[in-house]
């Protein structure tokens, strides 16, 4: 990240850290303001509803005897007084006084405008509803029931002066609301949001791409808070966080620098590797007295010429010989003779054969080759030279020399089978004719 759109990333997320500040003290205070006139409004809503129930049951008590004498002595003037005096009530809507069989003595309805229900109507309920209380005449022949006082309670009256309680709390809690706010925005801005400010600017100045370049002190913030415990703490993180930026940089110059060496020494191992596992491949596939291929890497190059022929065709001849006598040689003249021998066996037929044959040493005194058959490819004459060349060339000892030969088995390409460890064993066999024929001689397969 650069240090511009560092900065940038910096300025987004703390530029309007006032405005968030002001929201969240606002509204802080707006829901502190508004639960506080709630719960005043539930209280204010409780003692209204218990003053009205008192008011109603003191009318009740005072005006039930004198409605239950005028109904005893069916007077209606007394009556229609008591239900006059009971509507002029601001709780009471209407009052009917009747007797026990439903003649009516005296009803009176007070004269209300018809409204609409208001807010809290829909929130309460309208605390409207009827009321019948039994009238009585008390005598020495004990308690009879005259009839009954039929009350409609309208309770509009005592909404309005709720309404008016109510607007009351909740400007009175949305003033004290503001006032909390600014309160709370002033200390808020004092305790937080200006050190914040201070830390942020310091901040801006800090180049991520430079750490060199941070020279610039921290703010000086009032001591006492935590937020200034914090700045101390990130500041000196800071400065920590450079030096370490610094010790890697020049760590990193050095590791770049021993890299570099190693890859060196790694390359130069990776070439003295690669030489010894060229030449450890070399001793696997070479026989080491004569230097020719062994007889495992015979075989593999010559299974692939098995293959080739099998599949596109291309004919091989297989020869195998054997130096005559060479246990006597051994036995006579000593091991390290017999080695020469081998050796100069080998030199011979290595300059004798063609470029495209395949010669192996194929274990003790045995040689083997493998020859491709061309158009102009006299095979039989090939295996001729090599006889002729092992017997006109003696191995020289000093100052004398000992005249070696060899038996030759051939294996003609008409003559192959599909399976070529039985073609070995078939030239391995015509050898071994040419041994009992009288040696140094070539025997081939089908004569």
């Amino acid at each position: 990240m650069t240090y511009l759109s560092l900065k940038q990333q910096i300025q987004k997320r703390f530029g309007h850290l006032a405005f968030r500040q002001t929201r969240l003290t606002l509204g802080l205070a707006l829901s502190v303001g508004f639960l506080l006139a709630v719960a005043q409004i539930i209280w204010d809503f409780q003692s209204q509803k218990g003053r009205v129930f008192e008011q109603f049951e003191r009318m009740i008590n005072t005006t039930s005897p004198t409605a239950a004498e005028a109904l005893w002595s069916l007077d209606e003037e007394l009556a229609k007084g008591v239900t006059q005096g009971l509507t002029s009530h601001p709780l009471i809507g209407s009052a009917r006084i009747e007797s026990y069989n439903g003649v009516v003595l005296s009803e009176h309805t007070a004269p209300r405008e018809e409204t609409k229900a208001g807010l809290f109507d829909f929130l309460f309920g309208r605390f409207n509803r009827v009321e019948t209380v039994p009238l009585y005449h008390y005598s020495g022949n004990g308690t009879n029931q005259l009839g009954s006082l039929t009350l409609e309670i309208d309770g509009r009256d005592a909404w309005a002066q709720f309404s008016e309680r109510v607007s009351f709390v909740l400007v009175a809690g949305l003033l004290r609301a503001l006032i909390l706010a600014a309160v709370l925005y002033a200390l808020f801005y004092k305790t937080l949001t200006k050190p914040i400010a201070q830390y942020i600017e310091w901040l801006k100045r800090l180049n991520p791409d430079a750490p060199e370049e941070w020279t610039d002190s921290e703010p000086a913030v009032k001591d006492g808070y935590d937020l200034t415990e914090f700045g101390h703490l990130a500041a000196s993180r800071f400065y920590q966080a450079r030096q370490h930026f610094l010790d890697l940089e020049k760590t990193r110059e050095e590791l770049k620098s021993l890299n570099a060496e190693l890859e060196q020494r790694v390359e130069e191992r990776t070439a003295e590797l690669n030489t010894a596992l060229a030449h450890a491949e070399k001793l696997a596939s070479t026989d080491p007295l004569t230097g020719l291929s062994n007889r495992r890497s015979f075989f593999e190059l010559a299974e692939q010429r098995h293959a080739e022929w099998l599949r596109h065709h291309r004919p091989y001849a297989l020869l195998m010989l054997d130096l005559d006598r060479f246990k006597y040689i051994n036995d006579n003249y000593g091991h390290p003779v017999g080695d020469l021998v081998l050796q100069h066996v080998a030199k011979i037929l290595t300059e004798t054969k063609r470029k495209e044959d395949l010669l192996c040493r194929y274990g003790g005194e045995e040689f083997a080759l493998l020859l491709p058959v061309t158009d102009d490819a006299d095979i039989a004459g090939l295996a001729e030279r090599f006889c002729k060349a092992i017997a006109e060339r003696p191995v020289p000892l000093g100052e004398s020399e000992l005249t070696v030969t060899a038996s030759f088995g051939l294996l003609p390409a008409d003559a192959l089978l599909n399976d070529f460890d039985k073609n070995v064993i078939r030239v391995d066999q015509v050898l071994y004719k040419a041994k009992e024929s009288g040696r140094n001689q070539v025997a081939v397969h089908g004569e």
